[in-house]
């Protein structure tokens, strides 16, 4: 049964192109071939009749068509409405968010209650005694006996990276004691303040290499090493605690490590922490190191690892950064010692002022020429470098462009170092 007024019509075309059709075969009776006589009124009616459509129904059906496309456009004109209404929605969205933020300013650097001295914190944390002492002694026995593994993987070539929760430290140590004693190998604390790539090539060429070659910079240095290697026929292992520490995670460092993974006979086992540490190597440097990374989570305490950290919470005593200060001045040449203590000595006598911004770039270097340690501003740039490198060092420049320095040390900790440093050089 045909109950639409559409269906209807269409219905109606059809049937007169039926009877066109029969018409053509019989023009003159306008008879089918099987006899029957046919008219275009009769036709319609037959069908009607056979499909219960009542001819008289075409009035509603009509009335019901006006209804339905009343309707349609009352639907098309909501629909109108809706996308207004979504456009306006969209506009408010934008003018919400694009407004600024306002954040509050209440940082924990701003409490003034009293803080907790660095020494009776780390004296308490050590009498603390770990939870699940058994289960993680049972994990790291699992792990111990993934150590002949490791060392068939470095000896075909890959390098080991560990990763989990929890200090790896303790466990690349008993692989250290137990498998790499007895080849040439150097431990990288990766996560020291003040470790910077010339001081792992240097503990190559030296330590491991014997060499007292001078190197202008570190792509010769890395040359030697690998020109050297090729003529010595042993393994060399590096061991690096925490491969993703702050001062490693510059490309130029990524890359030269793994310059030095591509060495025949050199391999690295490292760890990481931090859970974007995948993020440092790109196709290239994973290529060059060839990793074979292993799940290795300890759920030990990060107690050397945070050693150097600061925190808001805790009085810091100065010694920390004493004996970073002290340790990276050995390993510096001695004008570059000078020039740094040209540079303390300035701020201690200025720098209690409020307006002290830092010494002038000229300033410095006319005093350093005075005392012969430079004999051009390129040199003095070069030295200034490897401060800036070893975090000794901050520049800064004001409002007229002029470049000024500062070591970001409080002043009781410099006055204190100036007078060991002082002392230790009259006694020597």
């Amino acid at each position: 049964m045909i109950s639409s007024p559409a269906g209807l019509i269409s219905f109606r075309v059809k049937a007169e192109k039926r009877y066109d059709v029969f018409e053509a075969q019989c023009p003159e009776t306008g008879s089918s071939p099987v006899g029957t006589v046919y008219n275009k009124d009769l036709l319609y009616q037959d069908l009607c009749s056979f499909l219960c459509v009542d001819d008289s129904s075409e009035e509603d059906d009509d009335e019901d068509l006006r209804k339905t496309e009343d309707r349609d456009g009352f639907l098309a004109g909501a629909h109108m409405v809706d996308s207004i209404h979504t456009a306006a929605s969209a506009e408010a969205y934008f003018d919400l968010y694009s407004q600024t933020q306002v954040t509050s300013n209440r940082t924990l650097a701003a409490l003034q209650g009293p803080r907790l001295d660095v020494d009776l914190v780390r004296s308490v944390l050590a009498k603390l005694i770990p939870g699940h002492a058994k289960h993680c002694k049972v994990l790291m026995d699992k792990h111990v006996t993934l150590f002949n593994n490791w060392m068939l993987h470095m000896c075909c070539g890959f390098n080991i990276l560990l990763h989990g929760l929890g200090s790896k430290r303790d466990l690349l140590e008993q692989f250290r004691e137990k498998h790499l004693i007895k080849f040439s190998h150097l431990v990288v604390n990766g996560y020291f303040p003040s470790l910077t790539i010339k001081h792992i090539l240097n503990a190559i060429t030296e330590d491991l290499m014997k060499s007292s070659k001078g190197f202008t910079n570190t792509q010769a240095q890395l040359e030697y090493i690998k020109k050297e290697y090729i003529n010595r026929d042993e393994d060399m292992f590096l061991m690096i605690h925490n491969i993703d520490g702050i001062l490693l995670r510059s490309d130029k460092c990524q890359a030269i490590l793994s310059l030095l993974a591509e060495i025949k006979g050199f391999h690295i086992i490292a760890s990481l922490d931090h859970i974007n540490a995948g993020f440092l190597w790109e196709q290239m440097k994973y290529f060059r190191f060839r990793w074979l990374w292993y799940e290795t989570p300890t759920f030990a305490s990060y107690g050397a690892e945070n050693f150097y950290e600061n925190s808001f919470l805790v009085q810091q005593s100065g010694g920390l950064a004493l004996s970073s200060l002290a340790h990276v001045m050995r390993s510096l040449t001695p004008n570059a010692r000078q020039i740094f203590l040209v540079l303390a000595e300035y701020q201690l006598e200025n720098g209690d002022s409020t307006s002290y911004t830092g010494m002038s770039f000229q300033g410095l270097y006319h005093m350093c020429r005075e005392a012969f340690l430079v004999n051009s501003d390129l040199t003095l740039q070069a030295q200034l470098v490897e401060f800036k490198d070893h975090r000794l060092l901050k520049a800064k420049k004001n409002f007229e462009g002029v470049e000024h320095l500062f070591i970001p040390i409080d002043m009781a900790t410099l006055k204190e170092f100036l007078q060991d440093y002082k002392n230790h050089t009259q006694s020597a």
